[in-house]
């Protein structure tokens, strides 16, 4: 039924193009005939006007002017009385017959190139039509072949040949086949996701069994060795002391735990409005003030006045609470008589917000594994502090999911220590 439908649509287009070039032809044909007609009708008539007495240039003249017409109905018969009967050598005749020769074998000629270009149309659009079915069949057999057990791509190296096909397809052909992309993309897309969910599971679960290794065994030691009637008072409670002190570094990272379990499940959402980026900063700094304050740190806040009012779309809560974890890391390793800079810089599109110290530094190496997570450095003095290694983790996510970026590089001012710098683009 299908062939047949696409034979009548061949013939139609083949009588489309012939009637197309019959009828120019036709024309050229009449008007060739009109003009033969006209020429023996003018002779008809000087031959008329001569027998009469007339002169010649006055037949011309009244011909030229318009005062003469022909109104012979068949000036060919006419002309007979003469002696111009059908064997005396007719040269307009030859013309005329010569004229419908040369119309004829070029109509024929155009007829066969257009009904030849139709049919080479034709087969092509079956060839592709074809080369569209098969390829529409192997991604069927792909689907079918992935879903029985999961392995094959898809998608891999198709996208070039599917952007030719569906350009040269007709338009009901071209929308099946773009749902049909659609779809192996979809799946496609779900199985990396899954897969990359997979592997992010299996980071995860490693990086919280290390991390829960270290206090678990020693909560385990102290334990064991506070069951023993060997300690003394003083040993008892230096035990003791450990004991909350790793169960405080549980709670930390806990706390942790959920805070990235939140952000990477899209539980926490960010509730972002028009606020001045000065007022969270200021918040940030009361918040780590105190401890600041207990351990002798000077903490200087620079930003010029108009910088106050200048207002960033963000979510207050959750971007203090990024500058609040770079800003405990300050304190935390930063020794007492020393100073924390805050620095606010308004640039072209975006604010640059600087928090310097002069604590322990971070080595150039580890500029950026610092951001991953559960990753606390290496140098002895991160190891004798309680931590977790999630805050810069999550400080990063929080300034990425805001549009900005965070960064660490040396201060300014020459000395040890570190310097973080958010960017963040703001409303101009």
């Amino acid at each position: 039924m299908r062939k047949r439908k696409q034979e009548n649509r061949f013939y139609a287009k083949a009588a489309v193009v012939l009637i197309m070039m019959i009828l120019p032809a036709g024309l050229l044909m009449y008007h060739a005939w009109c003009g033969y007609k006209d020429k023996m009708e003018i002779l008809y008539v000087i031959l008329e006007r001569q027998s009469e007495g007339a002169e010649p240039i006055d037949i011309v003249t009244g011909l030229l002017k318009g005062q003469i017409e022909a109104e012979v109905s068949d000036a060919e018969q006419s002309l007979k009385q003469y002696g111009f009967h059908d064997s005396f050598e007719n040269h307009y005749k030859k013309s005329l017959y010569l004229s419908w020769t040369v119309i004829a074998v070029v109509f024929c000629l155009l007829c066969a190139a257009f009904l030849t270009l139709l049919c080479w149309i034709d087969k092509r659009q079956k060839l592709m039509r074809k080369k569209e079915l098969l390829w529409l069949q192997e991604q069927v057999t792909a689907l079918r072949d992935s879903a029985a057990d999961n392995r094959q791509n898809l998608c891999g190296g198709q996208y070039d040949n599917r952007q030719s096909m569906l350009e040269s397809c007709d338009e009901d052909l071209g929308r099946l086949l773009m749902e049909f992309a659609a779809l192996t993309d979809s799946i496609a897309l779900f199985r990396q996701r899954a897969e990359c969910e997979r592997e992010a599971t299996k980071v995860l679960v490693t990086d919280i069994s290390h991390q829960l290794k270290t206090p678990v065994a020693a909560l385990g030691t102290s334990f064991e060795i506070l069951q023993s009637d060997s300690l003394d008072g003083a040993e008892y409670q230096e035990f003791l002391e450990r004991c909350r002190i790793q169960i405080l570094r549980l709670g930390e990272l806990g706390s942790a735990l959920v805070n990235i379990s939140r952000m990477e499940t899209g539980m926490i959402e960010l509730r972002k409005e028009e606020r001045k980026l000065f007022d969270t900063v200021l918040l940030a700094v009361n918040r780590i003030y105190p401890k600041a304050e207990e351990k002798g740190i000077e903490m200087e806040l620079q930003a010029e006045e108009e910088l106050h009012q200048i207002k960033v779309i963000h979510d207050s809560k959750w971007l203090c609470e990024a500058f609040l974890n770079v800003l405990e890391n300050a304190v935390k390793y930063s020794a007492g008589s020393s100073k924390i800079l805050i620095r606010m810089i308004r640039m072209t599109v975006y604010l640059r917000i600087e928090i310097e110290d002069e604590g322990i530094g971070i080595p150039r190496k580890e500029w950026n594994r610092i951001f991953q997570r559960f990753y606390r450095g290496e140098a002895r003095e991160v190891q004798e502090e309680s931590g977790s290694g999630v805050g810069l983790y999550l400080a990063r996510e929080i300034v990425s999911r805001h549009g900005g970026t965070l960064a660490v590089t040396a201060p300014r001012h020459g000395k040890r220590g570190s310097c973080f710098v958010f960017q963040l683009p703001y409303l101009t």
